[in-house]
């Protein structure tokens, strides 16, 4: 209805910048694809930070209730955090989890391992050490306790080091959204909750979109089985205010989309109303001048 399209837009500008790396609440993670909490948070906004966390935890919550796809992807530790799942090493990210089994199927003797993990302070670029267990950093890895050095350092890594913002991103998220209604999802489900399809099957979008058929229409599905990925998806944005197509494909968009054209001259550009998810679209003379205007 009416106003949703600016609702969707508006959640779609915070949630870009809550999640924006450069922003310092959240960080990247497996080569820039995933995000989760920054540890350095506290260090940028002081001892108020798990107010932020809070108020992230609400926006991605309303994203979910209002079904409004969200443009990154958690870790997949944050997700099972979200749901209250227990962890193991294999949740770390891609290049972390192979060394934990680097660790696991070789001999650590050689490795001049500890029980203790370097970090560098965010505002001084001081290097602390931060003992996995009491006096870690005097005791070494071994053949014996190496098992149990993977599951510290796995759970520090993905836990104790941003445990406060983990806890209060998830009190906010179910603020909005009944913890009962999500108890049997998996990770990788409430991933496709939230973030949506990755890619955009044209043949999807076209049968579930409304349309007279015409000449131009021809023309413009044409174009869109021509676009890239990422030219679908700025489409779809200017449409419909939504970034990704939610779980269950176009179909689940309700009202359906709307393809429409209009008698304007060539000059006026595509243009959208997307509280009701219509473009409309000027009966162009050419494939090509369609192609250009859009």
């Amino acid at each position: 209805g009416q106003g949703l399209g600016f609702r969707r837009e508006w959640i779609n500008e915070l949630n870009e910048y809550i999640l924006d790396f450069r922003n310092g609440l959240f960080t990247t993670k497996n080569g820039g694809l995933t995000f989760q909490p920054s540890r350095i948070a506290q260090e940028i906004y002081g001892e108020q930070f798990t107010e932020f966390f809070h108020v992230a935890g609400k926006v991605i919550g309303f994203s979910l209730l209002h079904g409004n796809t969200i443009n990154v992807h958690f870790t997949n530790s944050f997700y099972k955090h979200i749901l209250d799942f227990p962890l193991s090493y294999k949740d770390l990210p891609e290049d972390q989890v192979r060394h934990m089994e680097t660790i696991l199927t070789n001999d650590v003797s050689s490795f001049e391992l500890t029980f203790a993990k370097d970090e560098t302070d965010f505002l001084t670029g001081e290097l602390t050490t931060y003992n996995l267990i009491e006096d870690g950093a005097n005791i070494p890895v071994t053949e014996e306790n190496k098992a149990r050095y993977v599951e510290l350092y796995s759970t520090y890594i993905m836990t104790e080091s941003i445990k406060a913002q983990i806890d209060s991103f998830v009190m906010g998220f179910y603020s909005i959204i009944p913890k009962s209604s999500i108890r049997y999802f998996k990770a990788g489900e409430l991933e496709l909750l939230l973030c949506g399809l990755p890619q955009i099957d044209h043949e999807d979008w076209k049968l579930n979109t409304e349309y007279d058929s015409s000449e131009v229409v021809t023309w413009f599905w044409e174009i869109v089985a021509e676009m890239s990925q990422t030219e679908r998806h700025k489409l779809l944005l200017f449409w419909s205010a939504f970034p990704r197509v939610p779980y269950g494909g176009f179909a689940a968009f309700e009202p359906r989309l709307v393809l429409e054209v209009v008698e304007e001259g060539e000059e006026y550009l595509p243009h959208a109303h997307t509280c009701f998810k219509v473009l409309k679209v000027s009966g162009y003379s050419s494939k090509e001048m369609l192609g250009k205007r859009l």
